[in-house]
């Protein structure tokens, strides 16, 4: 799988429910953004929002991406990091548990079908990632206000390199 299957695939399980600990029931994530880019200092993947509390979920198609990720601000503690959950999603069997930080869930992509390793537990975040977190939305809001083609499918706003190339054929047809 490429990291841009895994980002759909990732957003397209935050909508259908991740699962939580204690709990029968998975928490449908609405809205699920897929890679957002705002003035926020980490763009998450995947992230989505149940009852006010937020899931990440990043993508790693290899396991020097998953290796190299450990030496971004973002996993420096527990508290760092956007995500109130936060999630490795990755081709099966390319890690295992034990290699995932104890505050992150790791989950194995096969297809569409996704399966919860170990579950992302509830965590603290620092008030500059919880700021962070309310860019991305407040961003994701900004657009959709602004009549933003959004494209549901893939979680993803359109970019102003995209708009421009759409209005450039519509305008030749």
């Amino acid at each position: 799988m490429t990291h841009a299957d895994l980002v759909a695939t990732a957003v397209a399980w935050l909508r259908r429910g991740t699962p939580v600990e204690h709990s029968d029931f998975p928490h449908k994530h609405v809205p699920a953004f897929a890679e957002i880019v705002t003035y926020a200092n980490e763009r998450p993947d995947a992230i989505g929002w149940h009852q006010g509390l937020s899931t990440v979920v990043e993508c790693k198609a290899s396991r020097a991406d998953f290796f190299a990720d450990r030496a971004k601000f973002h996993m420096a503690s527990e508290t760092s990091g956007m995500g109130r959950r936060r999630w490795y999603l990755v081709p099966a069997g390319l890690v295992v548990a034990s290699e995932v930080p104890a505050w992150c869930g790791l989950a194995y992509a096969m297809g569409r079908r996704v399966d919860a390793v170990k579950v992302a537990p509830l965590r603290s975040i620092d008030d500059a990632s919880a700021q962070a977190e309310c860019l991305v939305l407040a961003s994701a809001v900004r657009r959709h206000v602004l009549g933003v083609p959004f494209d549901e499918k893939r979680g993803r706003f359109e970019t102003v390199r995209e708009g421009d190339a759409r209005r450039i054929a519509d305008a030749s047809r």
